[in-house]
């Protein structure tokens, strides 16, 4: 456990460090991230397989591959996408441990990326990351990680492209499902990006939840025949507890903010704020704010199902818009709200991620251990 108090303290007083470095501020957010992430990059790539309760599972499987023939697909569950991804690292002659640096480093670059690009707090952008789930479970649901951080090559092309938005952005999350197939939800950011009302959206968001709820029980059979999945859980019962009713909050914030700022035209139109999508507009903001709200949608629907995880493949814009709302706020409240945060994710932090160790990660071990 100490290991990622020490982190934690490491990214604190980097922080702070770094802000008082005689240089710009953008020479020093980069600093910042620069050194921060390389430390998660080595905590996570020099641990033990016994670092995480799949990652053991993970190692056999890569053990296995060296066996099979090249076009062998259907030796495991895994999807095919992780499984060529093995392959190659193999025939490069790359060990479980180096095959290890090479799935962090696609992990942990989109991430840095969003952070260094979109948040305006980037010390709130790294103490969520690290203290809410994203970071537990990295350390655990490998191929899950993967698809959600192409996921975010996705968002970022969305984002800066000027032409095909919608259509690179599909092929990024059609890339992401061939790494674990909870990414298909991806898909319904798409299919609602037509409304362009937050307002709006948030109604068919609203009624699109209570109306899957009824219907939950006929979605969940052809879920669990379409996609072949043997393990899903039919009579998985609906979940509303803190975390859902956290986000619930975190939602209603996001929207009353929003709204405040449209109201008072402090939505500044440039480039990088907005989105132009078929002669419509998006502001940025608001693009999060629906992945957030359609998370939230998939979070409920699917209950104490594990397929539940597939709403953190939306959910993870957390780690920008939380950060990027407080920062509308005027001076007092953005203080109180940071402060307030940051104490909240880091109590979670101990409440629910060390203490519980839910995902096996305590006690940390390296690899030579």
């Amino acid at each position: 456990m100490m290991i990622y108090i020490l982190l934690l303290l490491f990214i604190l007083f980097s922080y702070f460090f770094c802000m008082h470095i005689p240089t710009s501020l953008q020479k020093r957010k980069l600093f910042f991230l620069n050194i921060v992430f390389t430390a998660i990059y080595l905590l996570f790539v020099l641990r033990s397989s016994s670092v995480g309760r799949d990652i053991l599972g993970y190692e056999q499987a890569y053990s296995l591959t060296k066996n099979m023939r090249w076009e062998n697909f259907s030796y495991i569950y895994f999807e095919k996408g992780y499984i060529l991804l093995m392959k190659i690292c193999l025939g490069l002659g790359c060990s479980f441990q180096v095959f290890l640096g090479i799935v962090y480093a696609i992990i942990l670059i989109p991430i840095y990326l969003v952070i260094r690009k979109y948040s305006k707090n980037v010390l709130l952008s790294i103490i969520i990351y690290y203290c809410y789930i994203y970071f537990e479970f990295n350390l655990t649901g490998i191929r899950q990680s993967l698809a959600m951080s192409i996921v975010l090559v996705g968002y970022i092309v969305f984002v800066e492209s000027k032409n095909f938005k919608v259509v690179k952005y599909l092929i990024f999350v059609t890339l992401a499902v061939f790494f674990h197939n909870g990414a298909v939800a991806c898909y319904l950011f798409i299919l609602l990006l037509p409304i362009k009302s937050i307002k709006k959206f948030t109604i068919v968001i609203a009624f699109g939840t209570i109306s899957s709820l009824i219907i939950r029980n006929y979605i969940f059979i052809f879920i669990k025949e379409f996609f072949d999945k043997d393990a899903f859980k039919l009579g998985a019962g609906l979940y509303f507890g803190g975390n859902i009713i956290f986000l619930l909050g975190l939602a209603i914030l996001f929207l009353i903010i929003q709204s405040h700022q449209v109201r008072n035209g402090r939505i500044i139109k440039t480039n990088r704020n907005h989105l132009k999508i078929d002669s419509q507009t998006y502001n940025v903001e608001e693009v999060n704010i629906k992945m957030f709200l359609i998370s939230i949608m998939l979070a409920l629907f699917f209950g104490s199902e594990t397929s539940a995880r597939s709403y953190m493949f939306l959910n993870q814009v957390i780690i920008l818009q939380l950060p990027n709302s407080i920062n509308m706020l005027d001076a007092k409240s953005k203080l109180l709200s940071n402060v307030f945060f940051y104490v909240f994710f880091i109590i979670f932090f101990f409440t629910n991620t060390l203490l519980p160790n839910n995902f096996d990660i305590v006690p940390y071990k390296f690899f030579w251990q």
